[in-house]
């Protein structure tokens, strides 16, 4: 049995803003606040406040609320292949035959003491994974008072913060593509989990009433197997749900009724999107494909927006780029400066408490502030804060605004980013 390799995630956290709520942190942009106690490097034993070895395995990242730490695993005796590194081209993988426990755990965020752990369910898993998946590649999610853990294949779990099991959602099976498993994480809006199972089956987008874990609505997908978490993009128009898909990125209202789609992805669809500057970010790029395209969006679609030969930008496309996107990771977007650039004459507010910093310093936020991560917004009304909230916030800093942002799109200049899973 392998144990799951976590105390080199969980050491960022203890240098980091406390709340991390749902995969890629608030708003889901993969971005915390600036700090300068955050480590630059580490290893297991340098810049590591505390580790804790968990059973099993998982891929599923670690979330944060409050003084604890949550996080999933499975643990079989059942010998666990060592994932290895490059490309896997192998045939389709056995399913196991030996029983697993599908855990929850709760981790002191001080101590790196394991508080509580909790059996969500127990058996032989009804389908096989891919070689460097897990069957807890799902990341949770919370709205400060509840964990939803989430594992394809078997269902939806709602635990209070003590892990006891309020609800659970069971789901049918069903294959994927060549046997690699799920990998798709919930994301929660107001009083609502979503979840998209795109499958070899019958592929779907859900809505779960929170409380209580019944269907509100379904709808299904024409697509075959992705590995995408959605992403509810709050913009100045209206809130959507955002579906990456190998056949079609789509957009759907919070009925469930889609509002637009887009064409042109690679042929494995992993990174999630996100929001930058008031524009929405979508990108894939499996590596043995040449589209591999990145495109960013403009709020207010409708219909099939894809573009058509020849064309980098139409109404609603900004700018795209062909070969650009990364295979599984996915990418951040630098925030808008806090300073104008040199040219600009507009007018910057520095909050009294932050004067002395040197100008391009973006404001902290509290210790317990979970302040969206959604960067500097373009001179439009600025949309509601992205992501889940939680009972364990407290307003967020004042962010400046250059009236000469966003800048222009991209020209063949355009640089590198760092990338994070």
């Amino acid at each position: 049995m392998h144990n799951r390799i976590v105390p080199l995630i969980l050491a960022l956290f203890l240098f980091a803003t406390p709340e991390w709520p749902q995969f890629r942190g608030p708003g889901s942009t993969g971005i915390t606040a600036d700090d300068p106690s955050l480590p630059t490097t580490w290893s297991p034993t340098k810049n590591v406040a505390w580790a804790t070895t968990i059973p099993g395995t998982g891929w599923s990242s670690p979330i944060v609320s409050g003084n604890l730490v949550f996080l999933t695993s499975v643990v079989t005796a059942e010998p666990v292949k060592a994932p290895k590194a490059g490309l896997y081209l192998g045939p389709k993988p056995p399913a196991p035959t030996a029983e697993h426990r599908w855990m929850a755990y709760a981790v002191d965020f001080a101590s790196g003491k394991i508080v509580w752990e909790k059996e969500l369910h127990r058996g032989v898993p009804p389908q096989s994974r891919h070689e460097k998946n897990t069957f807890a590649a799902e990341t949770p999610v919370t709205d400060g008072d509840h964990i939803y853990a989430y594992f394809g294949n078997v269902g939806l779990f709602c635990l209070d913060r003590a892990g006891k099991v309020l609800w659970k959602q069971s789901f049918v099976p069903v294959p994927t593509r060549l046997g690699w498993g799920t990998a798709a994480s919930p994301v929660l809006h107001q009083d609502r989990v979503y979840i998209v199972n795109d499958n070899d089956a019958k592929s779907y987008l859900v809505a779960l009433d929170k409380k209580t874990g019944q269907q509100i609505w379904k709808t299904d997908r024409d697509e075959e197997s992705n590995w995408a978490t959605p992403y509810i993009w709050q913009n100045a128009q209206r809130t959507e749900i955002i579906t990456p898909g190998t056949k079609k990125v789509r957009s759907y209202d919070l009925d469930g009724k889609l509002l637009w789609e887009l064409g042109g992805m690679s042929s494995i669809a992993i990174p999630s999107p996100f929001t930058a500057h008031g524009m929405l970010y979508i990108t894939s790029g499996y590596v043995g494909d040449q589209t591999r395209p990145y495109f960013v969006l403009k709020p207010g679609a409708k219909g099939d927006i894809s573009l058509k030969p020849g064309q980098t930008s139409n109404a609603f496309i900004a700018w795209h780029l062909p070969q650009a996107g990364p295979h599984n990771p996915s990418p951040p977007v630098k925030p808008a400066p806090t300073t104008p650039p040199p040219s600009s004459t507009a007018k910057i507010s520095i909050p009294s408490s932050t004067a002395a910093s040197s100008p391009s310093t973006t404001p902290k936020p509290a210790p317990n502030s979970t302040a969206s991560s959604a960067s500097t917004p373009p001179p439009e009304p600025s949309p509601p804060p992205l992501g889940p909230t939680t009972t364990k916030s407290s307003p967020p800093p004042k962010t400046v605004t250059p009236t000469s942002w966003p800048p222009a799109p991209p020209s063949s200049s355009w640089p590198k980013t760092r990338s994070t899973r």
